[in-house]
């Protein structure tokens, strides 16, 4: 809600944990929440902590990036990746 009505964000892309069941429903929770407000997810990519991810162009496009993870040392270097 924050990121379309506060930022005007009007697209996003969605790097959630594959392997862990939380960041799972995390990325359809939010996918769905972003496209009824009318929001376009422009890519949702899996991850698997601890292994290197190439980010494709689609997810660097996007006007914000929602990434799901279990912990920050998961989400950190996919983090780092997108500076």
């Amino acid at each position: 809600d924050w990121l379309v009505r506060k930022k005007s964000i009007e697209t996003a892309a969605i790097l959630y944990d594959r392997t862990a069941t939380y960041p799972r429903l995390l990325d359809r929770y939010f996918a769905a929440a972003f496209r009824r407000l009318g929001g376009v997810v422009t890519r949702r990519l899996g991850f698997v902590p601890g292994k290197v991810t190439l980010l494709p162009p689609s997810v660097l496009k996007a006007d914000a990036v929602y990434v799901a993870a279990t912990s920050i040392d998961d989400a950190l270097p996919i983090i780092r990746s997108l500076h």
